[in-house]
C-alpha cells in the first residue's frame, strides 16, 4: 500500500507529515530505500504547477465569460472534467489508501458546489453502473453530520439519493424535533421534502408512517412525546392532529 502511494502521480507533493509517514511505512515493510528517489521522481507530473499556470491565464482574462469570475470559471471547468473523467473502479481503489478523510474531500463537504457535485456523481454513477461506488456511498453518508451546513433541500436530496438508514433517521429526528414550532411555510417545505424522500424507498415510507403513528398515539393517550431528551405534552406539540396530517400527506 505504501509503495502504491509513492508511485501515485505527484506523490512527492503530498503534505510533508503524510509523505514522511508513507516513506516510513514503506521502509518498515521491507521497501528498498534506494528505490525511493526513482519512484518519487518518476511519479512527479507537476499538476499543481500546471494548475497555478492555468489559473494565472484565466486571471488575465477574468470577466470575459459573461462577467464570470476566474474562480467560477475554474470551478465550472473542474466540475465538467470530474464528471467526464470519473472512473468508479479507480476511485474506489484509491479511496482504500486513505488513512483518514482527506482535506480536499473535507473541503468539498463544506462547499455547496462540492456537495452538489458529489450528489450528482452518486446518482449518475448508480444509474449508469447499476451499483454504488464505495467511495461515493461513503460520501453520501458523511455528508449528513453536525459539521456540514446542509439546507433542508440538501438533506432531502441526500436521503433520497442513498438507502443509508442512519441518514434518513437523523433527518426525520431533526424535522420532528422542530416540527411543533414550525410556521406554515416551514411545514409545507418539510412535507415536500418528506414526500421526496419517502417516494424513493419503501423503507423510508414505512418507517415515517410508523414513527408518526406512534407520536400521534402517544399524544392522544396523554403520554407526550420525547424528542431531544425532553418530554412535551399535547399542548406543546399542537395535538395529535398535526402528526395525523403529516401521515395523511405522505399517504396521498
Amino acid at each position: 500500500a505504501a509503495e502504491l502511494k509513492l508511485r501515485r502521480p505527484d506523490a512527492i507533493m503530498q503534505p510533508s507529515a503524510e509523505l514522511v509517514e508513507t516513506i516510513k511505512s514503506y521502509i518498515d515493510n521491507g521497501g528498498e530505500p534506494a528505490k525511493l528517489t526513482s519512484m518519487l521522481s518518476a511519479s512527479y507530473k507537476g499538476y499543481a504547477a500546471m494548475s497555478c499556470l492555468v489559473a494565472e491565464w484565466i486571471g488575465e482574462v477574468d470577466g470575459t465569460k459573461g462577467g464570470a469570475s476566474s474562480t467560477s470559471v475554474v470551478e465550472d471547468s473542474l466540475e465538467l472534467l470530474v464528471k467526464k473523467s470519473f472512473d468508479q473502479e479507480k476511485v474506489d481503489q484509491a479511496s482504500k489508501l486513505f488513512n483518514c478523510e482527506p482535506q480536499w474531500l473535507r473541503s468539498m463537504f463544506q462547499d455547496e458546489k462540492g456537495r452538489l457535485l458529489l450528489r450528482e456523481l452518486y446518482r449518475r454513477n448508480k444509474e449508469s453502473q447499476g451499483e454504488d461506488s464505495i467511495f461515493l456511498k461513503l460520501c453520501m453518508k458523511n455528508l449528513y453530520n453536525n459539521t456540514n451546513p446542509l439546507s433542508s433541500h440538501e438533506l432531502a436530496d441526500v436521503a433520497s439519493s442513498t438507502e443509508y438508514c442512519v441518514v434518513f433517521e437523523g433527518i426525520m429526528f431533526d424535522y420532528l424535533s422542530r416540527f411543533p414550532d414550525m410556521s406554515e411555510d416551514e411545514l409545507d417545505d418539510m412535507l415536500a421534502n418528506l414526500n421526496k424522500m419517502c417516494s424513493t424507498s419503501a423503507y423510508m415510507y414505512l418507517y415515517s408512517q410508523r414513527l408518526l403513528q406512534g407520536l400521534e398515539d402517544a399524544i392522544r393517550t396523554g403520554g407526550g412525546v420525547h424528542l431531544d431528551g425532553e418530554a412535551t405534552d399535547a399542548a406543546a406539540t399542537g395535538g395529535a392532529a398535526k402528526y395525523r396530517r403529516l401521515r395523511q400527506e405522505l399517504e396521498a
